[in-house]
């Protein structure tokens, strides 16, 4: 088998293989994250560094304002920049001017 055979038959494998898992998951099948993006999408998830992550946390807790966990302040900071949507209507009206 030359390289562009076992190029085709690779990429054939993962197709199938895809739609074995589409199939699957479509039947009610649980699947954990990471077998359902290797056998739908070919993509590995990389391991979690935990100590890097903590320390992204502990920066955003000193940058978003606020009391309350991560999410709450982020929501309530991202409601602030929000359109309402009674409001949606008028705003893009004007923004066409």
């Amino acid at each position: 088998m030359n390289e562009i055979e076992r190029y085709r038959f690779s990429s054939l494998f993962k197709h199938v293989e895809s739609a074995l898992g589409n199939i699957e998951s479509l039947s009610g099948v649980s699947m954990l994250f990471e077998y359902e993006s290797r056998i739908l999408y070919d993509a590995f998830v990389p391991k979690a560094n935990v100590a890097f992550l903590k320390k992204e946390i502990q920066k955003l807790e000193a940058l978003l304002p606020g009391n309350g966990n991560i999410a709450t302040r982020l929501r309530s900071m991202k409601e602030k920049y929000t359109i309402p949507l009674d409001k949606m209507d008028t705003i893009m009206q004007l923004s066409l001017i």
